[in-house]
């Protein structure tokens, strides 16, 4: 190492830290005073004092600057300052100066927080600053007990406070702790995270909403409000009676202003009465009570005082205080103030030129107002202390008061014009911070809108900044460069320069260079000297150039900065690395880096075919950007980490993205076709063409066929590329595996004796291709194809040569010896498939009617044209879109069989040409290009189309079209297209088709955005995770989110051979992947004994595991083995919990065992077991790998399925055999190596892999799962919801509750099905009936009387789908829905201008009757309602039930009933058992929770059947009893509906069958007039009869996974876990599950949501056919758990991240600042985020190391080195 200047040691910023800068600081800093309002002068030039004072700065580029004599470019600014003469209120903290205020007593000048919550915040905040935050929590509980025991007992506030105080001094003595730097404790997540919370918390509940009374003088809460974000409006706790005059406005401005106590005034608190409020205030703020306002010298001076008695708690409540006070300010509560305003440099604020003439920047114009204001405020307030003077008046003044006269308002006196110019000061300070707070200013230069936003200052210029050495230009396709390389044309690689150092080895090159200069190639832009000069290179001047190059290597001639060497700035050059990138960036691999190769007569960037898919790329006008590195080491990692080479393997799942496309998917599938040879010229041009980059001796190979002329096939051509692009010395691949085109797409010949040597099956043994064509499967980006094995083999260096030798070589191929093109014969049908198909079409046709009476439940005969055409109209129009659901599902089925049918008719045996020799086939079966749905479309028919996944929507008139006849029923007029391209389509059609298009162009550009805005979220909050060095992923701060990444710490880029499928292709290939060395070395350090041991103890565990054993707590074993005895010891329930009391027994009990019987119990449990990697680190010791892995390794050996072990069932014709072994070493090596480097950006890549797939999905927000009833959201929507949202409330909730193997299991899930789903009155309503009519009951009283019948459906019509009954529905028509519908009245009559209560006189009760033995009836079947909460499905077949059962006739009293009423019961119904009242009553529906008895879930005995025939004989005799009783029973019933309100004037219903009843209301005649049936149909569908609270609706649906023997399990709307538990007898409660997380977290615990978030994940991505790889979606789904809550990735979230930094660059600038600088929080730049704002290298990826060395000693010096 050489010598080093110890001047040359750098420092680095470390921590950064906000703050509010002092009016002494802004002072100290200052170089000037705004004294001028005049910007400029008459000539331009600006003025001495003013705003572009060039003491501030230079303003133009030819200027220097006053106070540094520095010109413009080099002047950093130098800040001004303007004094305000009367304080205002600071903008950025006005709502926490306002929090402050309203929880602070301005007469004693404490907190009105009690005295104790401010000591458990003091001591919470104190152990946080070193990282304590489980004792912070165990604090909480210690000072709550203490409270809640002496708030029992009415101690005072004070010594609860000081009881509180020294109970937690007493615990933290006796904890001893010893916490971390607070320097370093204090900004990790969760710290940050639970200091937020507890200021938000202790803010909200004792400041904002502090007790009316101060606990320390008693004095009333003063009531603070803000207005207009100006001022404080505030009402006196002291009310004084007695009128004030506008004198007391002077004594008031006095107090304020000058601290002047009035002599007159007996009160502290001076206050306004309305008048003068009125006046003083301009009626800006009128109310009762006396009111007044709040100056900001006022609230200054208590806030002093409040931090002198309060200075502890609001230190650690606003940091940002006690850290002013650490610097020495006297009063770090005036930070909520400004006095003197600090003036930005004018380089910050440039002029605007337009027209010769020089305009003020928009800021300026703001700052103008500011400072013209505070100069009309001091004139104002001169002419004050001028009046109140006596000495003589001077001109001067009196010309001041001239001006001041003039200033507005005109005509008020000085007070009101101080006021007004006071706040208006405010406003036009505001202004400068937001100017969104001023209404009225068209400026958009506040700081606020500086910073935040995309076009901010922090993300724009901070976080994204412009670029020097960059090239743009649009692409062009070139097969002829290698994969690896970018075509750069002249232009740029002129233009483009890369520094190199002189060296004696490259001085000749670079001499040439600097002699040819800019404009020759190869030449050199600059030169750069020793200490730091650049030279350009004269393009005229030769002469000069020469002169240059030859001082290239000359030592300085003072003999200092001999280490230095000159810089040589020379054009790019070929091999140089670029990195290429395209827009939008969505992957690791839309940005990679490219070898350059110049091309002299391009003019765009080439690009190869192969990389297309990587940047999502095509040739129509692409764009893309070059960056050309400028350092050695962004070179080498440019070479050996972001080369293309390296990025074969995309890292959402692992899966290749570089591949050949289109014509070379075409060429290789015809070159290795059977019937292909090449005589020795053709085989050489093609080889020789192909393998231009090889520059070694190329491997041919002999002829496969050598009489009479030597001939090679195309497969020995392929053969022939591989084996030359493999390394030397190495064996060459050998892979099998099938092809793109599938079997049943070759012809049928008998010729092929041997099965295995088909086409579709693919055989290359030692680089040679035996057999199988290579299509897009092997070639293109398709898995453990031939490029993904040689990449595995060889690595990404290989399978790049590889893609460019295929590249050429189909190039030539095609363009010499096969053209291909398509023609008509490739798309033509025989006539016989002609014919099938036109008849098809014909008799489906007329399927459209059979469909519309399907759907309308007819049959043939049933209805006429005109009625069916009737209920379509009907059915269109209502205000429900079911029976169009129904209708369009009917339809897809018949159009579907009528596509289908065509399809088979025509594909692909139908068509003239096929396979291999027709074009359009071959291209669709290789892969090259297109589908089987082109095909259909252009031979066949093109199918329905679809919008939103329905069919063409109908318009008013019921047509799709105007072409259609309304409501045709012909598939045609839905959107059904039976047309095809070949033969065209009509117009009608052809408007379809552009209708679809249309809705795909839409879907896109929406997408984008929504989509685009996802990953940017989750990109903010992941960047800081990555994997460290102890294998666990942390975030920036330092939180542990995986101690493994994914769980096993493997590489989705480097795992994808280690999986049960491959292992045959790595015992094949096993010569070119054991690493002999590598594993000597890794055993020589493996700790054998100990990986041995742990071996065996898992492998016994897992066998304990699979005996069926649990893995349980000695707590539970202990429960099951005594639960039944302490349930009979114990039966009740605890009356103060309701739980039942045996629990808590046998908790007492397990707790009371002694060491010996917990020890009996210990040994019947499964202890649980370490994994063997949490151990055994995999990276250190050979063989340390997961169970399943190693399962599968001993399973494949043990089974040896493939014969290529050498055990004893080896395959001894197989050449390629292996030791076990060997077998185990090779994976065991595989596995180390396939391990995540530390440093990795997991976070990062998780984010992109959800982001980047996200694109591709469509916008569905719903789809229908297997039922049309059944909406389940989906596509982006539904990640926003998981992902961003985590809401609560989730759009379509749902359970999946999986049916156990028991008897009868099918009906008695179908009677749980019927009892959980909602009842509506809508379901059991035949018909409504309203009528109205005029009445005149005296004269001048006039009545509108509105009848309103409700017609039921028959019990039978609903008995076994719906749980209700008769007697149910008509108690709650008239309990619940009369009630309902009189609410409703009066809120309509409201909208109608307030109808009058109509006034009958007194009404006198018609319950006067009741006796007391009624009353005792009630309140008997109240009781017997609160009994359980399971109730009986099985009500009686006949649907009696009584009213004398149901307890009607005791409910008679009108007062009784009204409390029931307002208490929210219903009416007691002792047959449909016992329900439990749900807590849903928000919008006054009652919703009952119920659930089958265990004993009607059972099937019922068969003996029983006689006693049912006895009771239907019996059916007559217990309706006539019913009859009785109703009719007993009608007056009475109808008297309560009566008594509810005087607008229902009669009640009627059915005693017969109950299925109707009648309701009269009468209102008056004025302002009643509005539509009553639409009324009673809204009331209707929001009325429900029965529901089991957040469940709707519950299916029985097919079960895959089915494990009961019925093959169905239950699917709910709504979710409701607690519900469903009492069902544990047919629901196997090991498998329910809901997509509801947060409901899950809520029930199971955060482990499990963390779980259901994957799950939930991967079934999104799932239904597009998308595939994320688990452990992206792993990690995403513990950073949102990782604080054992269900976190979003939004700004809530990221308000809990320990870097504000990263927080400001997301979203809000303003907000997160603001919160950084009040609540003290500091930057330690660990993040990402906070790294780049720095200008400072990123601590990620190969950012995460630091390089240590040792500084030789150069003698004493300052530096101690």
């Amino acid at each position: 190492m050489g010598e080093v200047d110890p001047m040359s040691i750098c420092s680095a910023v470390t921590n950064l830290s906000f703050t509010t800068m002092s009016s002494e600081e802004i002072l100290r800093q200052s170089v000037m005073e705004i004294t001028n309002v005049q910007t400029f002068d008459l000539i331009g030039h600006p003025t001495r004092g003013g705003l572009y004072d060039s003491r501030m700065g230079a303003l133009e580029r030819d200027e220097v600057c006053d106070t540094c004599s520095l010109s413009q470019l080099h002047c950093p600014g130098h800040l001004g300052h303007v004094t305000l003469p009367l304080p205002a209120f600071n903008p950025i903290y006005f709502r926490d100066l306002h929090k402050l205020l309203r929880g602070s007593c301005l007469s004693c000048h404490r907190l009105l927080s009690p005295p104790a919550a401010s000591q458990l915040i003091l001591a919470q905040m104190q152990v946080l600053d070193y990282g304590l935050v489980g004792i912070a929590g165990e604090i909480e509980e210690v000072a709550t007990e203490v409270i809640n025991c002496m708030t029992a007992q009415k101690c005072d506030q004070n010594d609860i406070g000081s009881e509180v105080r020294r109970k937690i001094q007493k615990y933290l003595e006796n904890k001893q702790l010893t916490g971390d730097d607070p320097r370093h404790a204090a900004d990790v997540k969760n710290v940050v995270e639970m200091k937020h919370t507890l200021v938000k918390n202790f803010v909200q509940k004792h400041l904002m909403r502090a007790r009316k009374k101060c606990s320390f003088c008693g004095d009333t809460k003063t009531n603070i409000q803000v207005q207009e974000v100006a001022r404080f409006i505030f009402s006196s706790s002291k009310t004084a009676s007695k009128p004030s005059s506008t004198s007391n406005v002077e004594k008031i401005l006095r107090k304020s202003l000058y601290n002047e106590e009035p002599d007159d005034c007996e009160d502290d608190t001076l206050v306004l009465n309305e008048e003068d409020e009125r006046k003083f205030l301009k009626a800006e703020y009128v109310e009762g009570g006396s009111q007044t306002f709040l100056t900001a010298v006022q609230a200054r001076k208590h806030l002093r005082e409040l931090w002198l008695k309060e200075h502890t708690v609001l230190g650690y409540l606003f940091g940002a205080m006690r850290e002013a006070q650490a610097r020495g300010i006297e009063h770090p509560t005036d930070l909520f103030f400004i006095e003197v305003l600090a003036i930005s440099p004018p380089k910050f604020r440039p002029c605007n030129f337009m027209n010769g003439r020089k305009y003020e920047h928009q800021l300026t114009t703001c700052l103008n107002r500011v400072v013209r204001t505070a100069h009309d405020l001091q004139d104002i307030l001169v002419v004050m202390k001028a009046n109140e003077s006596d000495g003589p008046k001077e001109q001067k003044m009196e010309i001041l008061k001239m001006n001041v006269s003039t200033l507005e308002p005109a005509g008020a006196d000085l007070t009101i014009k101080l006021h007004h110019h006071w706040k208006l000061l405010q406003v036009r300070i505001n202004v400068l911070y937001d100017s969104d707070l001023d209404r009225n200013s068209k400026e958009k230069t506040g700081v606020k809108q500086i910073l935040e936003k995309k076009a901010g200052l922090l993300r724009k210029h901070m976080m994204g900044k412009r670029v020097n050495y960059a090239a743009r230009s649009v692409i062009s396709p070139d097969p002829y460069i290698n994969v690896d390389e970018i075509g750069i044309p002249m232009v740029f690689a002129t233009k483009l320069s890369y520094p190199t150092p002189v060296t004696p080895r490259n001085v000749d090159q670079l001499r040439r260079a600097v002699i040819n200069g800019p404009d020759q190639y190869p030449g050199a832009l600059s030169v750069e000297f020793e200490d730091g000069r650049k030279i350009r290179l004269d393009v005229a001047s030769l002469t000069k150039r020469e002169g240059i190059a030859k001082t290239l290597l000359t030592p300085n001639p003072d003999g200092s900065l001999k280490n230095a060497t000159k810089i040589v700035h020379r054009h790019l050059q070929s091999g140089d690395a670029l990195l290429l990138n395209r827009q939008p960036t969505l992957h690791k691999p839309s940005i990679m880096a490219h070898r350059a190769r110049v091309l002299r007569d391009e003019k765009t960037l080439r690009l190869h075919y192969a990389n297309c898919k990587s940047y999502n790329a095509d040739f129509d006008g692409d764009e893309m950007n070059a960056h050309l590195p400028q350092s050695e080491l962004a070179r080498s990692e440019a070479y050996n980490i972001a080369s293309v080479n390296y990025q074969y393997l995309v890292p959402k799942d692992g899966t290749p993205l570089s591949g050949l496309i289109q014509d070379h998917v075409i060429g290789g599938t015809i070159l290795t076709m059977r019937d292909k040879f090449f005589n020795r010229e053709d085989y050489q041009k093609l080889v020789f063409g192909a393998l231009t980059f090889i520059e070694r001796k190329i491997l041919t190979l002999p002829p496969a066929i050598r009489k009479p002329v030597a001939l090679w096939t195309g497969k020995q051509i392929v053969s022939t590329i591989i084996l030359n692009c493999v390394p030397p010395a190495v064996p060459p691949p050998t892979v099998y595996g099938k092809t793109k085109v599938p079997a049943k797409a070759w012809p049928r010949t008998d010729t092929i004796l041997d099965p295995h040597l088909a086409e579709d099956l693919v055989v290359i043994r030692d680089g040679e291709l035996l057999c199988g064509v290579l299509d897009k499967a092997h070639y293109g980006p398709s898995q453990y194809g031939l490029v993904h094995v040689c990449y595995e083999l060889y690595g990404g260096e290989t399978s790049s040569l590889v893609l460019s030798g295929f590249a050429r070589l189909y190039t030539h191929y095609l363009q010499m010896y096969h053209g291909f093109t398509l023609g008509i014969k490739d798309i033509l049908v025989t006539p016989d498939a002609n014919r099938k198909r036109r008849k098809i079409m014909r008799r489906r046709r007329l399927g459209g009617d059979k469909v519309a009476l399907e759907a309308l439940n007819a049959e043939n005969d049933e209805l006429s044209p005109e009625e069916v055409k009737s209920k379509l109209r009907a059915g269109h129009l209502n205000r429900e879109d079911k029976f169009l659901k129904v209708w369009d599902a009917s339809m897809k089925k018949l159009t579907d069989s009528i596509n289908n049918d065509i399809n088979k008719a025509c594909m692909p045996d139908g068509l003239q040409v096929g396979f291999p020799q027709n074009n359009l086939q071959l291209m669709v079966q290789s892969g090259a290009k297109g589908g089987m749905v082109n095909c259909m479309q252009i031979s066949c028919l093109l199918g329905q189309i679809e919008l939103e996944g329905r069919r063409v929507p109908l318009n008013a008139a019921g047509r799709s079209l105007p072409s259609f006849k309304p409501y045709d029923t012909s598939p045609r007029a839905g959107g059904f297209i039976d047309g095809r391209f070949l033969t065209g389509i009509r117009p009608q059609e052809f408007f379809f088709h552009c209708m679809a298009g249309r809705e795909g162009l839409v879907d896109t550009a929406v997408k984008t955005s929504r989509s685009g805005y996802l990953q940017r979220c989750l990109i903010k909050h992941l960047e800081g995770l990555m994997v460290n060095y102890d294998q666990t992923v942390r975030d920036s701060d330092g939180s542990v989110i995986q101690f493994q990444y994914g769980e096993d710490g493997l590489d989705i880029l480097k795992l994808q051979m280690l999986k049960r499928k491959q292992f045959p292709a790595l015992i094949r290939n096993a010569p070119a992947l054991i690493d002999t060395d590598h594993i000597e070395q890794t055993r020589s350090v493996t700790d054998n004994e100990a990986l041995q041991k742990i071996t065996h103890k898992v492998a016994r565990y897992q066998r304990k595991i699979a005996k069926g054993r649990r893995r349980e707590s000695p707590f539970t074993v202990f429960s099951i083995q005594n639960e039944a005895e302490f349930k009979a010891t114990y039966p009740d329930n605890d009356p103060t919990t309701g739980q039942p009391m045996y629990r808590s027994h046998l908790i007492r009990a397990y707790y009371a065992l002694n060491e010996k019987d917990r020890k009996q119990l210990r040994k019947q449990v499964v202890a649980p077991m370490d994994p063997l990697t949490s151990i055994l680190r995999p990276d250190l010791h050979l063989g340390s790998l997961g169970e399943k892995l190693h399962d599968d390794i001993e399973d494949y050996i043990a089974v040896n399925p493939d014969r290529l072990l050498l055990t004893d069932n080896f395959n001894k014709h197989e050449v390629k055999v292996l030791e076990p072994s060997d077998f185990r070493d090779m994976l065991y090596s595989i596995y180390q190596k396939a391990l995540t480097c530390a440093g990795e950006p997991v976070g990062l890549l998780a984010a992109q892999s959800i982001g980047e797939p996200s694109t591709q999905m469509t916008l569905n927000t719903f789809h229908f799962a297997g039922r049309g009833e059944m909406n389940v959201t989906l596509g982006i929507p539904r990640l926003r919801e998981i992902l961003m949202v985590a809401s609560k409330n989730i759009s379509t909730p749902s359970m999946n509750l999986h049916l156990k193997k028991a008897a009868s299991v099918e009906p008695r899930a179908e009677k749980l099905r019927v009892g959980i789903s909602q009842v509506s009155l809508q379901q059991v309503l035949e018909s409504v009936t309203v009528t109205e009519r005029l009445e005149i009951s005296v004269p001048g009283r006039n009545f509108r009387v509105y009848q309103i019948r409700f017609d039921f459906l028959p019990f039978k019509a609903y008995k076994k789908s719906l749980y209700t009954n008769p007697s149910k529905i008509l108690r709650y028509m008239e309990t619940k829905f009369v009630m309902k519908l009189i609410d409703a009245l009066r809120k309509k009559l409201v909208l109608v201008k307030s109808a009058r209560m109509v006034d009958v006189g007194s009404r006198v009760s018609r319950a006067a009757a009741n006796d007391d033995d009624d009353r005792e009836q009630v309140g008997h079947e109240r009781l017997n309602d609160e009994r359980g909460s399971r109730l009986n499905f099985n009500e009686d077949d006949d649907g009696d039930s009584s009213g004398d059962d149901e307890g009607a006739e005791g409910e008679t009293n009108i007062e009784f009933q009204r409390e029931k009423h307002d208490d929210d019961k219903d009416y007691d119904e002792p047959e449909m058992e016992e329900y439990q009242k749900s807590s849903d009553e928000d919008e006054g529906i009652d919703e009952e929770e119920f659930a089958p008895t265990l004993e009607e879930l059972r099937p019922k005995d068969p003996q029983t059947s006689e006693s049912e025939a006895n009771n239907s004989r019996s059916e007559h005799l217990v309706m006539r009893i019913k009859n009785k009783k109703l009719k007993a029973q009608k007056k009475l019933r109808a008297n309560n509906v009566i008594n509810y309100h005087t607008w229902v004037t009669g009640y009627d219903f059915d005693t017969e069958r109950e299925e109707w009843c009648e309701v009269t209301f009468q209102l008056e005649m004025q302002n009643s007039k509005f539509d009553m049936s639409s009324l009673v149909e809204e009331e209707i569908k929001n009325s429900l009869l029965h529901s089991v609270k957040g469940i709707s609706r519950a299916f029985l649906v097919k079960d895959n996974d089915d494990r009961s023997g019925c093959g169905k399990m239950l699917q709910t709307e709504g979710v409701n876990f607690q519900e469903m538990f009492k069902y544990d007898d047919i629901i196997d409660m090991r498998r329910i599950y809901s997509n509801d997380i947060y409901a899950i977290s809520q029930v199971f615990g955060i482990e499990a949501a963390t779980r259901a978030i994957v799950k939930e994940v991967t079934s999104v991505f799932g239904v597009y056919g998308i595939e994320v790889d688990p452990r992206h979606l792993s990690l995403v789904a513990d950073y949102m758990t990782f604080d054992g809550q269900y976190r979003a990735f939004n700004r809530i979230h990221m308000g809990n991240n320990a870097s504000p930094l990263q927080q400001m660059s997301f979203e809000t600038t303003c907000s997160f600042m603001k919160n950084a600088a009040l609540l003290g929080f500091s930057d330690r730049l660990t993040s990402p985020s906070s790294s780049l704002v720095m200008g400072q290298l990123v601590g990620v990826g190969t950012g995460i190391c630091e390089m240590l060395g040792n500084i030789p000693h150069r003698g004493n010096n300052k530096f101690g080195l």
